[in-house]
């Protein structure tokens, strides 16, 4: 073999031909951070969101779930505390959240803040309304909510955008907050939080995973671009 021939052969045996970050990243992601769950029947954990036992990059920031003792998940708010996770929907951005604590879980979510999360601050302002008389149905109001309630007055909820002049006489406002439930009626919306202690939330919208997600694919993030990237959750190889 001439020496010729050698240098070109050993040039060749060297290279490799160059892969595009979005296919080393995205092998290198889902292998370090793949879809997880706390139980069986939990719901899938997967970027934007992580568990608290996987590395910080798996996940957005202020995304961090955790699994209970007995297998549920859990979202914590840092200056709201933990809530239960019943549902995630990663196309819609949608995670549902359940209160697991305390009598009255609209007061638990009107006090909620959701600083340092990754939820989005989409909410509907209320007014919190005391009525010294009454005890049944008011147009346009929510109640009478009896968790809230205290010795001598009712105590209803009503959006803070309502006309105040149609508030009876014997009603006043006495408090304020904001709550996000999924759409339709105010009135109905606070009474299936009551009865079912769930709220609708979303997270904020992260650029290319709309599409990603559409197709039934794994949205990812690409740590050395900071890209997103797309994953056939049925190939992960390719």
């Amino acid at each position: 073999m001439s020496p010729l021939l050698k240098i070109v052969l050993l040039l060749l045996s060297a290279y490799s031909p160059p892969r595009s970050s979005g296919d080393n990243g995205g092998e290198s992601f889902f292998e370090t951070c793949p879809p997880t769950k706390c139980s069986k029947r939990g719901p899938t954990i997967r970027y934007p969101l992580r568990l608290n036992t996987q590395p910080s990059f798996c996940g957005r920031e202020g995304s961090e779930l955790s699994c209970s003792a007995n297998g549920s998940t859990l979202f914590h708010l840092p200056f709201s505390g933990s809530y239960l996770v019943d549902s995630i929907n990663y196309y819609s951005r949608r995670i549902s959240l359940e209160v697991q604590d305390g009598n009255c879980p609209l007061q638990s979510l009107l006090s909620m803040n959701r600083t340092d999360s990754i939820l989005e601050y989409l909410s509907t302002n209320l007014l919190v309304v005391n009525c010294t008389r009454g005890g049944g149905a008011i147009d346009g109001m929510a109640g009478p909510i009896d968790c809230l309630q205290n010795d001598k007055d009712w105590v209803y909820v009503t959006d803070a955008s309502a006309t105040m002049d149609k508030l009876p006489s014997n009603c006043s406002i006495s408090g304020n907050g904001a709550i996000l439930f999924d759409g339709g009626d105010l009135v109905a919306g606070v009474e299936r939080i009551l009865r079912t202690r769930k709220i609708f939330m979303y997270w904020r919208f992260d650029e290319g995973c709309n599409e990603c997600e559409r197709k039934g694919n794994y949205c990812g993030i690409n740590t050395s671009t900071n890209g997103t990237i797309c994953m056939n959750p049925r190939h992960p190889s390719k």
